[in-house]
Order: structure tokens, then C-alpha cells, then sequence
């Protein structure tokens, strides 16, 4: 039972951490690397790493540099922009979304005439089926920068394409320029439509674009954006950014980059959405091609907080176990849509939740990540609760001392003194203990 107990505590300090971890983005620019960091919605830091050679590039060494200036950046997203990034929209029958995610797989490579890793969006969906905004993008590209990353010590967590916006109301006019071609996008709400652009074509492509637009969806104005693709230079962007000013009379929004690519890392995930890549979440599934469309940060958030309503590492690992036994009698595919489509639906069903518990308590989060990393070795813990203004916390240890270690700890970083209480298990001879904290919800 105790190895049991251990097992469930040590994933939760995996999850804990990836929830950490989460929030470093990377995009490849012609000059460098471009990393930011975006924790709890608020932007952090920024890098900016140039490349040695700008005609060949070095992913390894960018992302060693990176980790050598910010040793916490073990885990990263990308951002990806690459040359090869196409677009479409693509109308499916009414199915399920098991079978959308098995159709989808026959397209990989007749979509954009090459083997490519697909994204999408579901931006219509009624009783005659799907529409769809696919992406796709190079596949031996994403495998590159796997393959660099774990050369440099860094795992891969998501990659996600530079197209995917938040629906809105307002009209957006976005323009993804590369060194000889671009990508128009303009979405209003759930309307999304594309065109494929030549550098050389000028600006009259886009305002017959725009025009069209305008007639097809009532608007009166819209934002109009740039984003540069990763083989853009200087000179390519200066001509994209004067060739969107004259096509069309629309206000240009002129921000940093690191301000739209915190935006798109803030961005929660939809229903329905698909990412180029996203690292498994639940153990035993590294290295399957399912889509896991929740963000690690929100998975570890919900974790913690049926910790802080009183739910026990065992009963979280066995349900886990049940929800495996019955997964195994589905077929492939609807195994991995149904694990999918379980752990999504609870993610936001308790991702409210913690924001309420927050709202009135304060400090979750960072107290139970302060908790995990806290625990001497030898330590486990059975129960976390919240019992009107105290945090109370039950476990075993084979050391006494270890209780009187994690005390003092989590006292140091609770700033809130606790109270020790032991008692000797006459069979086990282990150390029962209870840990208690007065008003330990309230921000210190």
C-alpha cells in the first residue's frame, strides 16, 4: 500500500512541476531564437539568441544557449512559422470526433502534396458535419527540432501553429510573410477564409482579397497584423508590412512579437482543436500519436485542486487504473479519443473550480508546489484538507525526523508556524503524522 501511496505522490510531483515548467515558447526568426516565458497569464522574461550561421541555422546549439541563460527552461512550446506552413479549409460529414481524428489521418499527405503534421480548428459545426481551418506543416521540420531538443536537454511539450487565434467578433486581418511567399488570413468570429500569396504580386492581391471579404462578411473595419514566417528578413518584412498598409485602409496593429506570441500562449485551448504536437500526459502513453489537447499547466491545476478538496493519492490512482482497464476494450482509436475526451471534459469542468477556490482562499497553486518539492525523502503523504482556517496534512514517515524537517520547511515557506503531531504504528513502526497550519489558505 505504502508503494502505492509513493507512486501517486510522485506523479503528482511530476505534474506539479510540468505545470512550472509549462509556460516557455520558442519561435524561430531568420536572425535567431525568440523565447519567452508566460507564467500564470503575466509575461516573465525574454530571450533573444542569434543564430551563428542565419543560412544554417542551429537549432541544438540556440536551445543549449537557452538553457545554459535560463537553467528552469527544461520543458518548451513552439511556436511553429515555418516556410513550409499552408492552409486550408476543409468540410467533413457529420461523424464523431473518433472518427474525424481516423479520416484526418488519411490526409496527412494529400492535403498539401507532402507529408505533413496537421493542426486544426473546428470553427463550424451543425448537423451536416465539420468545417475545418487545417494547417500543415513539414513533418521531418517538427522532427528536427524534437530531435535538437533532446540533444540540448529539452523535452517538446506542444508545438502549435502561428495561424491559431482566438475567435472574436471584430474582424482581423493577419498577414504571415516569408521570404518569397505569405498567408492572408481573415476570421470575424467562426468565419475564417485564406489566400496564398507571392511576394512579387504586390498589394493588389490583398486589397481584392479584402474586398471580397467585405461583401462576403458585413464589416465596416478591421485589425490588420503581421507575423513574420521563420525565412523572413528585415527587408521581406518591411515589404510584407508596406504592401498590407497599401492594400488595404484598415488600421495596422504594430506590436513587439513577444506580445503576439504571449497572447497565443494565453490563449486556452477550444473544443475541438488539434496541435501539431502535444506531448501525452497520462503515463504510458509517450510516443503514441494522440492528440492530447489540454495544456500541462491546467492538467496539474485541476490535480491540485481535488488534492486541496480531500481526495486521496489512492483514490486518484485507482480511478486512473479503472479508467485504463476500460479504455484497453475500446479499439485504437477510440481508446485514444476517449482518454482524450475524459480528461478534457473534467480539465474544464475543474479548471473553474480552482479559479473559485483561488478567488477566496488564495495561494493554492503555489503552495502545494511549494508542498511537493517540499517532501523529505521517506515521506508520504495520504491526505491534504482544508478544515475551515487550517490546512491540515497526514502522512507516514520511517525517520522522525523527517516530520520535523517537512514541518520546518513548509512553516519557512508558508510563513505560518505548524503544529506537529506523531504517533507510532505498533505493526508498521512507522511514524504517523499530522501536520496542521492556522489560517494557511490566506495569502501571507
Amino acid at each position: 500500500m505504502s508503494g502505492v501511496y509513493q507512486q501517486g505522490l510522485s506523479e503528482l510531483k511530476r505534474k506539479i512541476r510540468a505545470m512550472k515548467d509549462s509556460g516557455v515558447c520558442c519561435m524561430p526568426l531568420s536572425e535567431g531564437l525568440l523565447a519567452i516565458r508566460v507564467q500564470g497569464g503575466k509575461y516573465v522574461w525574454r530571450e533573444d539568441i542569434r543564430w551563428a550561421d542565419p543560412a544554417n541555422p542551429d537549432i541544438g546549439q540556440a536551445l543549449t544557449t537557452l538553457r545554459a541563460r535560463r537553467p528552469d527552461s527544461k520543458r518548451f512550446s513552439l511556436a511553429v512559422n515555418f516556410p513550409s506552413l499552408s492552409i486550408k479549409k476543409l468540410s467533413m460529414p457529420s461523424m464523431t470526433e473518433a472518427e474525424l481524428v481516423s479520416a484526418m489521418s488519411w490526409e496527412e499527405d494529400r492535403l498539401f502534396s507532402v507529408d505533413s503534421a496537421l493542426s486544426w480548428q473546428i470553427i463550424i459545426r451543425d448537423d451536416t458535419g465539420f468545417q475545418l481551418l487545417v494547417t500543415g506543416v513539414k513533418k521531418e521540420a517538427l522532427s528536427l527540432w524534437q530531435e535538437q531538443a533532446r540533444t540540448a536537454g529539452m523535452t517538446l511539450v506542444k508545438a502549435f501553429s502561428v495561424t491559431t487565434i482566438n475567435p472574436s467578433e471584430e474582424a482581423s486581418l493577419i498577414l504571415y510573410g516569408g521570404k518569397k511567399k505569405g498567408i492572408l488570413l481573415f476570421a470575424q468570429s467562426a468565419f475564417r477564409e485564406t489566400k496564398g500569396l507571392i511576394l512579387s504580386e504586390g498589394s493588389e492581391a490583398i486589397s481584392a482579397f479584402l474586398s471580397r471579404m467585405r461583401q462576403r462578411a458585413s464589416f465596416e473595419s478591421c485589425h490588420a497584423g503581421f507575423i513574420p514566417l521563420s525565412d523572413a528578413g528585415d527587408e521581406e518584412e518591411a515589404l510584407w508590412k508596406a504592401m498590407l498598409k497599401d492594400g488595404t485602409a484598415e488600421e495596422l496593429i504594430e506590436r513587439p512579437l513577444w506580445q503576439t506570441l504571449a497572447s497565443m500562449m494565453d490563449r486556452p485551448p477550444e473544443t475541438g482543436e488539434k496541435h501539431f504536437y502535444q506531448a501525452a500526459l497520462i503515463p504510458g502513453t509517450e510516443g503514441r500519436t494522440m492528440p492530447f489537447p489540454i495544456a500541462q499547466g491546467l492538467a496539474a491545476g485541476a490535480l491540485v485542486l481535488c488534492i486541496a478538496a480531500g481526495i486521496s493519492f489512492m483514490g486518484q490512482y485507482y480511478e486512473l487504473s479503472q479508467a485504463r482497464d476500460e479504455a484497453a476494450r475500446l479499439s485504437p482509436v477510440r481508446k485514444e479519443v476517449a482518454l482524450s475526451r475524459k480528461n478534457r471534459e473534467e480539465i474544464q469542468r475543474l479548471s473553474g473550480l480552482i479559479q473559485d477556490l483561488n478567488k477566496k482562499y488564495g495561494g493554492w497553486e503555489k503552495r502545494l508546489v511549494t508542498l511537493a518539492d517540499s517532501l523529505p525523502e521517506g515521506t508520504v503523504l495520504t491526505r491534504i484538507e482544508r478544515d475551515n482556517a487550517q490546512i491540515i496534512v497526514t502522512g507516514t514517515v520511517s525517520d522522525d525526523g523527517a516530520s520535523t524537517e517537512l514541518k520546518n520547511r513548509l512553516s519557512r515557506a508558508w510563513k505560518k508556524e505548524g503544529r506537529l503531531q506523531r504517533k507510532i504504528d505498533p505493526l508498521s513502526r512507522l511514524i504517523r503524522f499530522e501536520l496542521s497550519f492556522e489560517q494557511a489558505g490566506e495569502e501571507s
